[in-house]
């Protein structure tokens, strides 16, 4: 089926998104443990630790999310759902892969549009740094929007009968 071919290119994208959130987490904990090592034992510092760490905590955030969306990590509620018989429940489940993904559409849009205004307005982060905003900003729509691909993949799945939900901590084809 040809969409198999796009619900790979998605898992391409979360596969990717994770392992730069991986880089995020470990230059954080590096940039940490060296703003720690210069403080206690140079009596100094380096004085972009905190605001850096932020950027890169916000980094494994965003870029995370399409992945755990994708391997069934994102807390999901089934009460409602596990009493519901097949047709229902499939119903209530496409009408919130829907919302969810015009959701995070709307917000990728919005999104875009704050680097874009940081950067016509040259605004600077407040720190010592004074880094311009639009960098760090980048990732919000880039991670919100692989989000928004794993939702609609998982609504156009579900749509074609082949979505696999978690459930219980296993996963199963519907339909």
């Amino acid at each position: 089926m040809k969409w198999m071919w796009v619900d790979r290119q998605v898992d391409r994208v979360a596969n990717i998104g994770m392992w730069i959130a991986v880089a995020c987490l470990l230059v954080m904990v590096l940039l940490i443990n060296v703003e720690v090592i210069v403080r206690y034992g140079f009596n100094t510092s380096t004085l972009i630790s905190d605001e850096y760490s932020a950027y890169l905590f916000v980094g494994c955030s965003f870029l995370g999310f399409a992945y755990a969306f994708r391997k069934g990590y994102f807390l999901r509620v089934n009460t409602l759902t596990a009493s519901l018989s097949p047709f229902p429940s499939k119903c209530f489940q496409l009408a919130t892969l829907f919302l969810a993904m015009l959701f995070s559409a709307i917000l990728t849009y919005e999104l875009i549009k704050l680097p874009h205004t940081s950067y016509l307005f040259h605004s600077k982060s407040i720190q010592p740094s004074a880094t311009p905003l639009f960098i760090p900003q980048l990732i919000l729509p880039i991670g919100m929007a692989s989000m928004t691909l794993a939702f609609l993949n998982d609504l156009v799945l579900t749509l074609l009968r082949k979505a696999v939900l978690p459930q219980g901590g296993t996963e199963k084809e519907v339909g």
